[in-house]
């Protein structure tokens, strides 16, 4: 089983464990019932959350039939000029509608502004250059929890949410787990990511070990 939480189950605490099982294991897996309601579902968030750095957010539209999703992306698999540097843990690429989706998963970990969002920023406009006609939305994916604080600490030197803010060039569509919750239909998946969400840092660590 993919979505269990039983007690002793032994399960690794790593990032990319979470989004894997999460993202092809089932939202963006098409051959579990109901892909493409989930897709439309999140499309749609993506265009009707708010855009929380200045730059202008693209029209990204996304077909079922012609959107591949694949994980841990390096920027010179579409930038014959790009490093060996991640842009994005989740892409989805409509190569029809020339549209992507470049996410950045988050869970346990804290986001920086420079490697999180900058440099991924960086690479993503490196492979626009060089691609006519590629419309790019940025998105950060976060627990609620480490949202907030993050907002409440902007008035703090050295601001990670006042530092999205100022940039003019990147639009960064910040969205969390617990909106994706919202979107899955399955009992278990939602129940797996519930009772994860509900979990400290430090239980997660003793449930995982």
């Amino acid at each position: 089983m993919l979505f269990d939480c039983r007690s002793g189950v032994v399960e690794s605490d790593k990032e990319r464990n979470l989004s894997y099982k999460f993202f092809a294991g089932y939202f963006f897996n098409e051959l579990i019932q109901g892909y493409e309601k989930r897709l439309k579902d999140f499309h749609h968030l993506i265009c009707n959350t708010p855009v929380y750095a200045k730059g202008q957010r693209p029209p990204c539209g996304l077909c079922p039939s012609s959107t591949h999703v694949s994980f841990d992306v390096r920027a010179y698999l579409m930038n014959p000029k790009g490093d060996n540097g991640e842009f994005a843990d989740v892409l989805l690429y409509d190569d029809i509608n020339r549209a992507m989706i470049a996410i950045e998963v988050k869970f346990l970990q804290d986001w920086t502004f420079k490697k999180d969002v900058e440099g991924n920023a960086r690479r993503l406009a490196g492979i626009v250059g060089c691609n006519a006609g590629l419309k790019v939305i940025q998105r950060l994916l976060l627990k609620e929890e480490k949202w907030t604080r993050v907002r409440q600490m902007q008035n703090h030197s050295g601001s990670q949410f006042s530092k999205l803010q100022a940039d003019t060039n990147i639009s960064m569509v910040v969205i969390t787990w617990e909106q994706l919750v919202l979107l899955c239909d399955d009992p278990s998946v939602r129940a797996h990511l519930e009772r994860l969400l509900r979990m400290s840092e430090q239980q997660f660590r003793l449930w995982t070990c």
